[in-house]
């Protein structure tokens, strides 16, 4: 609990003093939200859809927007990036990302679905 109004203190700026306000940014935390209201810039999130049989898939995930992120050198596909010609840079297409954990630097993949809805992940310490 105590980590919850940390968390929660330092978020909102705001000192643990109302229950009430604790209590909806608490349920806010644990809302799923429409895949049209995006996250924020960089923010990693849980992400859901269903795949291409129907099956529903949990991803930690970040939606990039248009010329956010540049590849990395691991990065190889360049057919599933934005060519700027005035620059010479590739830029990874917009749209959602999952987050492989198992490759370095958390590895974009494309989320090859459609993504419906996400929720903001806790922030690890």
């Amino acid at each position: 609990m105590n980590k919850l109004r940390r968390r929660y203190e330092a978020e909102t700026g705001r000192t643990f003093s109302s229950g009430m306000q604790y209590t909806l940014w608490l349920e806010r935390q644990l809302t799923w939200r429409p895949a049209i209201e995006l996250p924020a810039r960089g923010q990693v999130v849980l992400a859901t859809y269903k795949d291409k049989n129907g099956v529903r898939k949990y991803v930690r995930a970040e939606y990039i927007r248009k010329y956010q992120q540049k590849p990395d050198f691991t990065y190889d596909n360049k057919d599933d990036c934005d060519y700027v010609e005035e620059t010479g840079e590739y830029f990874l297409e917009e749209g959602w990302y999952e987050l492989i954990e198992n490759c370095p630097d958390d590895f974009p993949a494309i989320v090859y679905g459609e993504i419906d809805y996400w929720l903001p992940m806790p922030k690890m310490e």
